[in-house]
């Protein structure tokens, strides 16, 4: 039965083919390991995916929406933002989908996110409670208006280089986790905001989701680096944070894939984290340096408590 399942599928999808016919709305079709089609609202839209190599049907993951910024496509961002090696690590389906003509400004993109969420979550083992989305440029301002209208659908949000709408309905908006990264040196997406664009400042729209999540505070630091402070602020089980970089421009920051794929993995909270404590860490070392190596455990009473932490490097454990 199983041989004859697959054969009856080759065969329609041969027969839309060679009869010059659309697939079906909604219908997901995987070309190859690396690509994807839909068909949404009589369109063909594409993009690349990534389903990690101990994808187990049994277990639940992540999914996890990647956009592209304006006059690029999913699978130059899938090479710019390397999350696919982390990806094995923190159970995530990584999706690279293409914006038409490389932008993210149709009317039809909401109904393209909400078709892929549904046929890839019909075709592959995804927590619904943990889908969430990335985007660098044009492709942050597009994961914030779709956090606005599909509230609710996003556990959480990480724009890069980008900005909240003034015009947003913000009656509509839904509690949802938001980590926003933004150079101040950025001079296309500028960190004050353009208004002609109709798009807010960084710390604007960080006030915003802050508003929208009840959070409150001066926000507790996170992440350092040489010109980059990150704070988080939380409010209602839904984290809200920023990283502002003095000396970053319009690129995507090559902490920024760590950081954000950490940030969805424990958003909503996870029963125990362990978190490497940065602080003390240098910015440079020579070959053979001995760094001692600190973290911060945090847990629910109702796990049992960490005895032992293993450190590994490159797939060895640490000394």
């Amino acid at each position: 039965m199983k041989i004859k399942f697959i054969l009856v599928t080759v065969l329609c999808v041969l027969y839309f083919a060679s009869c010059g016919k659309s697939l079906p709305d909604g219908e997901l079709v995987i070309e190859n390991s690396k690509n994807f089609k839909i068909r949404v609202n009589g369109r063909t839209r594409e993009g690349t995916f990534y389903i990690p190599l101990t994808y187990d049907e049994t277990r639940s993951y992540s999914l996890v929406f990647a956009l592209h910024g304006a006059s690029h496509t999913g699978a130059e961002f899938q090479k710019t933002t390397l999350f696919d090696p982390m990806a094995e690590e923190h159970d995530v389906i990584m999706i690279y989908p293409d914006g038409i003509g490389r932008r993210w400004d149709s009317a039809e993109d909401t109904a393209f996110f909400d078709s892929m969420i549904k046929a890839f979550s019909k075709k592959y083992t995804v927590d619904p409670s943990r889908i969430y989305l990335a985007g660098f440029s044009a492709g942050a301002i597009k994961a914030y208006e779709l956090a606005a209208v599909l509230p609710g659908r996003f556990a959480a949000i990480a724009p890069v280089a980008g900005a909240m709408r003034a015009d947003a309905d913000r009656a509509a908006l839904a509690p949802t986790a938001v980590l926003h990264i933004h150079g101040k040196r950025d001079e296309e997406v500028p960190f004050v905001g353009l208004p002609e664009w109709k798009l807010l400042s960084a710390p604007e729209s960080v006030e915003l989701w802050k508003g929208v999540n009840g959070a409150m505070g001066e926000g507790e630091e996170f992440f350092r680096s040489r010109t980059a402070i990150g704070l988080a602020w939380e409010g209602q089980g839904h984290t809200v944070a920023q990283i502002f970089d003095d000396d970053c421009a319009h690129y995507w920051p090559p902490y920024a894939s760590e950081l954000i794929l950490d940030f969805f993995y424990n958003n909503p909270a996870r029963p125990g984290r362990l978190v490497i404590r940065r602080d003390g860490l240098p910015l440079t070392c020579a070959i053979g340096t001995v760094i001692p190596l600190r973290a911060d455990i945090t847990q629910s009473e109702s796990t049992s408590p960490v005895e032992e932490v293993t450190w590994y490097t490159n797939g060895s454990q640490a000394a």
